[in-house]
């Protein structure tokens, strides 16, 4: 979610990622058919940056602008007739409509709430160095949410859940 609030900031794939969280919140079928988790460690990341993130955009928009009228004032004072690009409006709402995207489809998701268990064996993760634990960083984070969709796989599995389940992370 917070991907999809930095898309301008992106090198690739913004549209991609924007389109497909269009299509997802805009369709309540399809929410009725594919769950949205998020684990608590995820939320409360998305709730403490997505403010940030959208300034940081918002910033990125605007010094965009800015070159761009620069670039127009010095082909004017070299006396051209024609701007060296076409009238390009900037969009100056993107970011803040983003941001609004991230938090419709924050608020469809369902919330993992983490247990003793589930943060024992992220801790165990981190200090066994596996995946997606890194020497030099701190991956306790990236560690809980992937033992949380573990465990509600694993809880779902043992019950008479038969659809497929598939996990998606940005990491």
């Amino acid at each position: 979610m917070l991907d999809i609030a930095r898309a301008p900031l992106l090198r690739r794939q913004q549209g991609d990622i924007v389109s497909v969280a269009r299509r997802l919140a805009g369709r309540g079928d399809v929410l009725r058919r594919v769950w949205l988790l998020l684990t608590d460690v995820a939320a409360q990341e998305i709730e403490g940056k997505l403010e940030q993130v959208h300034n940081e955009c918002a910033r990125a928009v605007e010094r965009l602008a800015q070159d761009l009228a620069a670039l127009r004032q010095v082909e004017r004072a070299l006396g051209r007739r024609r701007d060296i690009s076409e009238p390009v409006a900037i969009a100056r709402d993107v970011p803040a409509e983003l941001r609004d995207l991230a938090q419709s489809l924050r608020q469809d998701c369902l919330v993992l709430e983490s247990d003793d268990e589930t943060r024992a064996a992220a801790g165990q993760r981190v200090t066994s160095r596996r995946r997606p634990a890194r020497e030099g960083r701190d991956n306790y984070p990236d560690c809980e949410i992937l033992e949380s969709c573990f465990r509600f796989a694993d809880r779902l599995g043992g019950s008479s859940f038969r659809p497929g389940i598939w996990f998606v992370s940005s990491n």
